[in-house]
């Protein structure tokens, strides 16, 4: 004959723990708990992040397509200059300076010094 349990009792499970086996479960299901926690507050900051990154997107685009009709404007109001065939405008990119050497040099003489820091450093703890 089949015995008629209740929903609830046919679900139970027991099971023993030792005490510290108890406490140890009880400090991993809080750490749990913990850093689950972290993960909602780690999302929400996201979420809110991202929202402000896109209102100022909208922003800065606006911006840009309002620059974009100004110089429109302007390019329409300003006369057109003609400029024979034969003349070549002189701006080049090679007429661009480089980013000062003087200040790379620099960094990598600060980089050099760090290092060597850090290599005594590392050689002190040995």
């Amino acid at each position: 004959m089949k015995q008629e349990l209740s929903g609830s009792e046919e679900r139970l499970i027991h099971i023993k723990f030792d005490y510290n086996e108890a406490i140890e479960s009880k400090k991993d299901i809080l750490e749990s708990e913990k850093n689950f926690i972290k993960m909602i507050r780690f999302i929400q900051n996201y979420q809110s992040l991202r929202n402000q990154e896109l209102k100022l997107r909208l922003k800065l685009y606006k911006k840009f397509r309002e620059i974009n009709f100004r110089l429109k404007k302007l390019q329409i109001s300003l006369p057109q200059i003609k400029v024979p065939k034969g003349v070549v405008p002189k701006k080049t990119i090679s007429n661009i300076k480089m980013a000062n050497p003087r200040y790379n040099d620099s960094l990598e003489s600060e980089l050099r010094e760090i290092q060597k820091k850090l290599n005594s450093l590392q050689q002190q703890n040995l």
